[in-house]
């Protein structure tokens, strides 16, 4: 066995999503012949927001996907927590759309201090933080996390997002 560090595992993450936002934004434009609304530079901006180096961040963030960059940085509570821990025990499957990134609406971070272990038929991981991705008023919120491989994993979920969303003050 071989030991990693925070920030090795971070970089790795990194390149990760970078890979993936990539692919999304070949495909995107392969299958509709034009450009991707969710731009080259809020990729990026997304990819710096979800991957941070700094081992000290321990806010919950808010990723707005329309002006690429984070609107807010709030400090974790319980309640937060607890819903987050909520969302993951009511995942109901993998989410379904190639191209996961929505065009619109809000990606929030949420640490998981402490860490939460899951398993069920998707996963068998510890888990230091979780991303509840929201694409529009209209569509329903889910998760994307990242495995022990730093593989991109989304999961749709059956739990009410109201108590999160009233708490961070974040209106649709």
């Amino acid at each position: 066995m071989f030991n990693i560090n925070k920030k090795q595992l971070k970089i790795c993450i990194s390149l990760t999503l970078f890979v993936f936002a990539i692919v999304s934004i070949i495909y995107n434009n392969i299958n509709t012949k034009k450009a991707s609304e969710f731009d080259d530079d809020s990729i990026f901006a997304f990819m710096d927001f979800a991957i941070s180096l700094n081992d000290e961040n321990k806010n919950i963030e808010i990723f707005d996907i329309n002006k690429g960059q984070v609107i807010a940085s709030l400090s974790a509570n319980h309640l937060v927590y607890s819903e987050a821990i909520e969302y993951l025990k009511n995942i109901t499957g993998m989410y379904p759309k190639v191209n996961a990134i929505p065009n619109n609406g809000y990606i929030i971070r949420i640490p998981l201090e402490p860490s939460v272990f899951v398993k069920n038929q998707w996963m068998d991981e510890t888990l230091n933080e979780i991303y509840v991705i929201f694409p529009s008023k209209d569509d329903s919120p889910y998760l994307l996390i990242l495995d022990d491989k730093d593989r991109p994993l989304f999961f749709t979920f059956n739990a009410d997002t109201n108590a999160l969303l009233e708490n961070i003050d974040l209106e649709l």
